[in-house]
């Protein structure tokens, strides 16, 4: 498959403590079968419209395929393209309606089977996205990005086997395709494998060396490992290549936490916040900050607020049981804590050996 229309990068929902992860799902506005079947006029407004789709004149570009499609309806390649346009504006169930346009015109048109599976992807429509997806693979069965949309619609759909086989037919596909490794390196972070994670990670950062997502993601290993100076050196470089990114700045704040540097680590919170506002990640850590700030009833509200947000925040229940502790709740923090063991938060918790005995 070529790459010859928009591409893309953007970042899961941390599925951990601090990981950012990447996904690249690649927008194609090639050609169909129909190309060059189509008036010359209708042709005229396509070309015009590639060249604002090209300089991301979007609205320009999004007029003139429907210029083109005015001309002729079953103009598939216009609506295709129509449709990448609306995606580039973030406007995916307008870019769906213009897919649907394309497949309607031409049923062959299997790039925008494509595009569309990744607009449903957009939407959290994930069993459509892979139903479309699955039309493309058997034309595209040498192409390893279609194997990496693949595995990530697989790992929201928390298939982690599949994705992880479709992650490493990629690799085999084309050594060098550096999502592949690094959504690989994902599904083995999520299962603890930090070494084997590390080093998927790491490979993606040889191919790319500033790439900001493996920098981010190394570090996520680090941060695990418990090196956070270490940590610290890689998210620098990763957030001086993208100063807005949430997670990165997330990711660093808790680093500051661990180091005892709460000033730096409340500027990257706010921040964070600021760019996700829905992100639970940083709302415990915010809430971890007021804990080492003892404010502890805001530190319990807070962390209450991230356990309400998404009760699979990491580790929620183990600073949940730190909040209750320190305020003298010790019943409240046992439960807690028992949770946190019993959801693999954590191995052992020292405090309960004295806070939690009958």
């Amino acid at each position: 498959m070529k790459n010859c229309g928009l591409s893309y990068k953007k970042v899961l929902r941390n599925s951990s403590k601090w990981l950012g992860a990447l996904t690249c799902l690649v927008v194609l506005a090639c050609s169909s079968e129909q190309t060059g079947k189509v008036s010359k006029e209708a042709g005229n407004f396509f070309l015009r419209g590639k060249t604002a789709l090209q300089r991301k004149s979007y609205e320009e570009a999004i007029r003139l395929f429907k210029e083109a499609i005015n001309k002729d309806s079953s103009f598939a390649e216009a609506w295709n393209n129509w449709g990448v346009a609306e995606a580039a504006l973030g406007r995916q169930e307008a870019a769906i309606r213009a897919y649907e346009g394309a497949i309607r015109a031409d049923s062959n048109f299997i790039d925008a089977y494509y595009n569309r599976s990744n607009a449903f992807f957009e939407i959290g429509k994930m069993q459509e996205a892979l139903a479309d997806i699955e039309k493309v693979i058997p034309t595209y069965k040498d192409s390893a990005y279609v194997y990496v949309s693949r595995g990530i619609i697989f790992a929201r759909l928390k298939q982690p086997e599949k994705a992880f086989s479709d992650f490493t037919q990629a690799i085999r596909l084309d050594a060098r395709n550096t999502d592949a490794y690094i959504n690989r390196g994902v599904l083995l972070f999520e299962q603890k494998k930090y070494a084997e994670a590390l080093q998927d990670f790491e490979q993606a950062l040889q191919l790319q060396p500033d790439n900001d997502y493996a920098l981010n993601n190394i570090a996520s290993v680090q941060i695990a490992q418990g090196k956070y100076a270490e940590a610290l050196a890689k998210l620098n470089k990763a957030i001086a290549k993208n100063a807005r990114q949430p997670y990165y700045l997330n990711n660093r704040a808790f680093a500051y936490l661990m180091t005892g540097n709460l000033d730096a680590a409340r500027e990257d919170l706010q921040l964070s916040l600021y760019y996700d506002p829905a992100n639970s990640w940083a709302v415990r850590n915010a809430g971890i900050l007021a804990l080492k700030e003892h404010k502890l009833d805001s530190a319990l509200s807070v962390l209450q607020k991230a356990f309400q947000m998404n009760p699979d925040t990491d580790e929620i229940h183990y600073y949940l049981g730190l909040a209750h502790f320190a305020l003298g709740n010790k019943k409240a923090a046992c439960q807690e804590w028992q949770q946190a063991i019993a959801k693999g938060e954590r191995q052992t918790i020292p405090e309960m050996a004295t806070a939690c005995r009958q």
